[in-house]
């Protein structure tokens, strides 16, 4: 199934997680670390309305608490509202 973005939507992938730096610190079991205000995604997709000039597979700054998931016959999606993108990024 093919998922379009509407209404300024963009279809975004999480990119792999960085991983920690491990100390070697004595924690509890059940501490979690504050989550980041902001993550990075690869645009997958994105609304024909939109105004930012992505192209699929650039890599954007996004704020976490601001993409939607949806689930739809087993499959997942992710999208963003183009307004809650911080940057885009690109290898020089």
């Amino acid at each position: 199934m093919i998922l379009t973005p509407k209404n300024r939507y963009i279809q975004i992938e999480e990119l792999g997680g960085t991983k920690e730096d491990e100390k070697g610190f004595v924690l509890p079991d059940n501490y979690q670390a504050p989550a980041k205000e902001y993550d990075y995604y690869r645009v997958v997709a994105q609304a024909s309305d939109c105004s930012l000039n992505l192209k699929n597979g650039d890599m954007i700054a996004v704020e976490r608490h601001m993409v939607k998931n949806l689930e739809f016959h087993e499959q997942k999606y992710s999208l963003v509202l183009e307004n809650y993108v911080l940057a885009s990024l690109m290898d020089v």
